[in-house]
């Protein structure tokens, strides 16, 4: 016999059969859930002759923001005390396809030491900058949430480096009220009697000098 027959060109390139109801005054119908985004292609005939405005193209658009589906990125290279670090945010739906536009509520926060408040960036693409501007070296840690709900990889460990490379504390661009500490060298060893000299303390007699002087004061004596 003759039948309709119907038809979805998936966007990967698959193709999936439609079952079709029969409904009053010769109208067909299907139901299909589509969690993939993208261009779809319906295509349907009749008797195996494709039926007028066929195949039709169709638009499936991401849902709404899922926090848990949502994935949050680091930046590549290091993370350095004192230069602004820029983490990304990209929202997904429940099924896992990027959003395309913004609007969703995103709260960030960094846990650690010498951090200032993260700023956020709603781009408008499903896509949201978090910076930050770590003071000094450390172990940090980057909270998220998307609608109340965290993304995964949050809360996104990470360490800060000090300019120079090492572990310890950056040096700001320009301190106020900051006292540069200076290391004193060693004094310098000193002999006995440059010491007693300094002090005004006579130097030692010999044993000759000290029996010389015994001597004349005999003398004088007599």
């Amino acid at each position: 016999g003759c039948w309709l027959r119907a038809a979805l060109l998936a966007p990967d390139g698959t193709r999936r059969s439609l079952p079709l109801l029969s409904r009053r005054g010769g109208r067909w119908s299907c139901a299909v859930a589509l969690c993939e985004a993208g261009g779809y292609s319906l295509e349907a005939s009749l008797c195996g002759d494709p039926i007028s405005n066929c195949p039709t193209p169709l638009a499936v658009l991401p849902g709404v923001a899922c926090g848990g589906r949502s994935q949050l990125e680091a930046p590549t290279g290091r993370i350095v005390a004192g230069e602004r670090a820029c983490f990304q945010l990209v929202a997904s739906d429940r099924w896992g396809n990027e959003l395309r536009g913004g609007g969703a509520a995103v709260t960030a926060r960094v846990l650690g030491p010498g951090v200032a408040p993260c700023e956020v960036r709603d781009c408008g693409d499903g896509r949201y900058t978090l910076s930050v501007l770590p003071s000094c070296s450390g172990a940090c840690r980057l909270v998220v949430q998307l609608d109340n709900q965290p993304p995964q990889a949050s809360p996104l460990a990470f360490v800060v480096v000090a300019a120079g490379g090492g572990s310890s504390p950056a040096r700001l661009a320009s301190p106020r009220g900051v006292k540069q500490a200076h290391l004193a060298a060693p004094p310098t060893p000193r002999s006995a009697a440059a010491v007693r000299e300094r002090k005004g303390a006579a130097p030692p007699r010999s044993p000759r000098a000290s029996a010389a002087i015994a001597a004349a004061s005999a003398t004088a004596a007599t």
